[in-house]
């Protein structure tokens, strides 16, 4: 969580950096809670869909359904609130790196072999 944060790479975050930390775990949590509200404490593979997209994440069907097993290991399409929090700092993580390589805004981005080394690299 700190290294998503953590821009210097200093192994420490600062305090802008822990507050915005924390406020994404709480907006995580937050949408969490309210699509799992009929289950205690799991999220089904729909309402997690649901509540990704509710918290800007856009993947198709495709990209979500490979995502959710990756974060789901016990395959029971259900995912725990720790579970959750993993697979939104993942995207954040990915987004961040996406967004540095497509500076013209596009949507798309080329990358060479080295170039993907680096950005799958820097995913946490």
């Amino acid at each position: 969580m700190i290294r998503i944060q953590n821009h210097g790479r200093a192994n420490s975050i600062s305090c802008a950096e822990f507050c915005r930390l924390h406020g994404f775990l709480t907006d995580m949590q937050q949408s969490f809670q309210y699509f799992g509200q009929a289950h205690a404490g799991q999220l089904q593979q729909t309402e997690a869909m649901e509540a990704l997209q509710h918290a800007g994440f856009q993947l198709d069907d495709m990209a979500f359904t490979t995502l959710f097993k990756a974060f789901n290991p016990d395959c029971t399409h259900w995912l725990s609130i720790s579970e959750y929090i993993a697979l939104t700092l993942f995207l954040q993580s990915a987004s961040a790196t996406f967004e540095a390589f497509d500076q013209q805004k596009k949507g798309v981005v080329t990358l060479n072999f080295n170039q993907w080394i680096y950005a799958t690299a820097n995913v946490v």
